[in-house]
Order: structure tokens, then C-alpha cells, then sequence
């Protein structure tokens, strides 16, 4: 028999418009990328609270001449010795705000102020998280040795080059050079043999720690010598889980960080547009420069590193009414400066033309 059921819900074409939401009380973060570098293992990055100034001087010293056979008697007149310098400068206030309209603070039935303060913390790490990368591939990038009154200060960094790259949409494309294959895998290791080769050729004392992106993780896994999964060679790598702790002489991050494309810190993007002129370089694939697979950072026996950071103020947040706006300001911020500080300890692995 037909019925006169009423959609008493309905308004216009929604037919249940007039029912009520039900709030789980769940207010869930998507995925995010981790911080690498700003907190990284290791002290990789030198990092100091500063008080006041407007640069920040770090002193290097050069190496010293060969010492002279010298007979009793003779005159000493003085061997020469040099001492160099870098400058790291201050950043501009690095601030993320948001205005929350009181009338919407009346209506809201969850909170939002305490998720911006902590969404704020994490975003304001990420963002110069990106920037230590940036510089300490840069730092790489920078291997000309720098001597001064004819005695050598340092080697410069160290860097292993491999042809093939191309650019897609304004990205980096590596699967030429390193596809996801055996080959790949070789293509890959020899590399980073040739890079820890060159770092101990220029009296590196540690082995560093190497970041690489997630699809050089990939193609590590085709790995077909049995010298990087099986336990006769290494006992703490394990293929199932993708997890590397020792390769080719490096210890390795445990976690790989995200290209700039998919969000993360790795540069493999044309940043030339970056707002502050330190930050801005090009590591799409070019004929001598390109795009950094993965970084290789050490520590210098006095606490150098490749890039230093001098924080003035770290993290605060910030919570004001404002009346005339009828609305609260909430913000959090960052004032600290980065630089290339120590090239000689960074190495990385670049793709080019």
C-alpha cells in the first residue's frame, strides 16, 4: 500500500538539511614531513644562542707550514701563519598568524586556538629545516679549496656528479641515471663510494651522516651484491622495513627527507625565487650544477659544521584580542640567521645535464 512518508529533514535539495552534526571530540593532523636538519643527529649543524649583533663572526685557522730543520745556533726569523673568517647574518622575523573572528570563538564547539599554537611550532621547524638543507647543499656545492697569504685554510666541500638528469614541470627527474633497478643501485653506491673516498682524502675524521630522498631509498633496495641487506656484510640493515643504518662508510639517517616538490626540504626545484637572496639557488639538473640525491654532513673535531645557526629568539607564541578587529591574533615566530659556516663538511651526490 503506498504511504505519505515525509521528508521532515528536507530543505530545498537537501534532504536532511535540518539534522544536526555530531562531534566525535577527534580533531586529527594529516601527515607532515619531520624535521632532518634543525634538530638533526649528531650536531651536524652547529646552532648558538646569541644576545645581540648584527653578524656573527666564526675564526678559521690556516694550516701551518712545514716545519723547518734547523741547526743550533741559526736564526729564527718566524714561519707564516693566516687566519680566515665567515660571517653569518640574521634573518628577517619568521612569523605564521592567523585571525580567529570572535563571533566564530561564540559559535566554534572545538577549540582552535591551542592547535594553531602547536600546528604553528612544527611549521615554523619545517620552514628552516628547508632552508639548513638548502644551505648545507649549497655548502657542497662549494669545492674550491680557500687558502689565504699562500697557506691553505681548508679543501672546500665534496661533490659527486652523475649525468642523465632532466626537468619535468619544474622539477628534477632522476630515474636515467638512477632507475629502480640493480643497475641504479650500482650507479648509486659507486657514488657514494667515490664521495667517502673524497671526504677521507680531505682528512675527514668521522663518518658522516647521509640523508638521502625516498626514491634513492627505493633504488638502494634493488641492490643486488648482497653487501647492503645481507647479514654477512650488515647486520643492522633490514629490506623488509627499507631501514639502512651503515652504507659505504656513512651512518645514515634514519628517517629520508621529502624532495622540495613533495613538500619536504631536499631541494630538487629551481629556488632562485626564495625571499631571502642566502637562500636562493637553482638545483634543477644543469650542466654544472644540479639536483642533490643525498647530503653527507660531518663534524669537525672543535664543533665546526657546514652550516651554522645563531638564534636570537626561538620559538614564542602570541595570543592577543584586538577590540577594533573584534577578532584574537594568534601568532608564533622565529628570529634566527643561518650560513654556510664549514663547506669541507659537506658532501652530496648531484645529478646534472
Amino acid at each position: 500500500m503506498a504511504v505519505n512518508a515525509t521528508r521532515f529533514g528536507a530543505t530545498g535539495a537537501d534532504d536532511t538539511a535540518l539534522f544536526l552534526k555530531t562531534y566525535t571530540g577527534s580533531f586529527f593532523d594529516p601527515w607532515r614531513e619531520t624535521t632532518h636538519f634543525w634538530n638533526a643527529p649528531g650536531n651536524v649543524i652547529e646552532k648558538r644562542t646569541v644576545s645581540f649583533g648584527k653578524q656573527f663572526q666564526y675564526l678559521r685557522m690556516a694550516d701551518l707550514p712545514a716545519p723547518d730543520d734547523f741547526t743550533p745556533g741559526d736564526e729564527l726569523l718566524g714561519q707564516p701563519f693566516a687566519v680566515d673568517e665567515v660571517n653569518i647574518t640574521p634573518d628577517k622575523y619568521l612569523v605564521t598568524h592567523q585571525f580567529v573572528p570572535r563571533d566564530h570563538m561564540k559559535m566554534s564547539h572545538f577549540e582552535t586556538l591551542p592547535r594553531l599554537a602547536r600546528s604553528h611550532a612544527a611549521r615554523l621547524a619545517r620552514a628552516y629545516d628547508r632552508r639548513i638543507a638548502i644551505l648545507a647543499c649549497a655548502a657542497a656545492r662549494q669545492t674550491t679549496a680557500v687558502s689565504k697569504n699562500g697557506l691553505t685554510v681548508h679543501k672546500g666541500g665534496n661533490r659527486v656528479t652523475r649525468t642523465g638528469g632532466t626537468d619535468s614541470g619544474g622539477s628534477a627527474v632522476i630515474t636515467t641515471p638512477f632507475p629502480a633497478s640493480a643497475t641504479g643501485a650500482a650507479n648509486y653506491r659507486a657514488d657514494l663510494r667515490t664521495l667517502r673516498r673524497r671526504m677521507t682524502e680531505d682528512q675527514c675524521p668521522t663518518d658522516p651522516m647521509l640523508w638521502q630522498r625516498p626514491d634513492i631509498g627505493e633504488v638502494l633496495s634493488y641492490d643486488s651484491t648482497g653487501q647492503v641487506w645481507s647479514r654477512d656484510y650488515q647486520d643492522p640493515n633490514k629490506i623488509n622495513e627499507l631501514s639502512v643504518m651503515k652504507l659505504d662508510g656513512f651512518n645514515v639517517a634514519n628517517k629520508m627527507p621529502n624532495t622540495t616538490t613533495n613538500g619536504g626540504p631536499l631541494p630538487d626545484q629551481n629556488l632562485t625565487t626564495e625571499s631571502l637572496s642566502k637562500y636562493q639557488y637553482n638545483f634543477l639538473p644543469q650542466a654544472a650544477d644540479g639536483c642533490p640525491v643525498a647530503i653527507a654532513l660531518a663534524t669537525s673535531e672543535d664543533g665546526g659544521a657546514a652550516v651554522g645557526v645563531a638564534t636570537f629568539e626561538d620559538v614564542q607564541h602570541h595570543v592577543g584580542y584586538y577590540p577594533e578587529k573584534m577578532s584574537w591574533l594568534v601568532m608564533s615566530f622565529l628570529y634566527v640567521g643561518a650560513g654556510i659556516l664549514d663547506p669541507w663538511c659537506a658532501g652530496s651526490i648531484e645529478v646534472i645535464t
